[in-house]
């Protein structure tokens, strides 16, 4: 298994009673700081990439919040959620056995932005280790990552109101 856990450390400000991702009401220039907590259970230290990422359409049609290359977001992004912190990827070392408190620190742009903001909090486990035996054939290393959906809006009722505004990209065969 992963042999770690992440908990999004929610504040007073979450809307609609959500417990398991940071659903927020925010306002223009608004300081935020997002905090996760990282525990490591195992006997050994762990090193955690933990990233901001803004989320995107997979080309299966479901929403993706891995990290993605900056070259890859779509042109018509103009404020991604990324863009918001002054530290959006961060490396952190967690003792065995112990907790550590990850801030992710956020300013909301003085114009403030129209519609939903979704992205997520990601945390990969540096800690790989090697294969058992390494020889002729295919081997495989498990990574593994957990993700804390972050959704920021600066309207309440932003989710229902806001007329999308689709454009085609483009539209290509490919395989999955």
């Amino acid at each position: 298994g992963a042999e770690f856990s992440v908990t999004p450390v929610l504040g007073n400000d979450q809307i609609n009673g959500v417990t398991d991702y940071f659903n927020l009401l925010v306002s223009p220039s608004q300081t935020r700081d997002l905090q996760v907590q990282v525990e490591n259970p195992s006997k050994e230290a762990k090193t955690f990439v933990v990233t901001l990422t803004n989320a995107y359409s997979q080309s299966n049609g479901e929403i993706g919040y891995e990290p993605k290359d900056q070259d890859d977001v779509d042109p018509s992004l103009t404020a991604p959620l990324t863009s918001f912190s002054s530290k959006p990827k961060q490396e952190v070392k967690v003792a065995a056995g112990q907790t550590q408190t990850v801030t992710i620190p956020l300013k909301v742009p003085a114009a403030g932005f129209t519609g939903v903001k979704l992205g997520g909090i990601h945390v990969l486990d540096q800690s790989v280790s090697a294969p058992a035996e390494a020889g002729e054939g295919i081997s495989l290393n498990n990574q593994f990552a957990m993700i804390i959906g972050v959704q920021l809006q600066t309207n309440a009722d932003a989710v229902v109101t806001t007329q999308p505004d689709l454009k085609l990209g483009k539209v290509a065969a490919g395989t999955e």
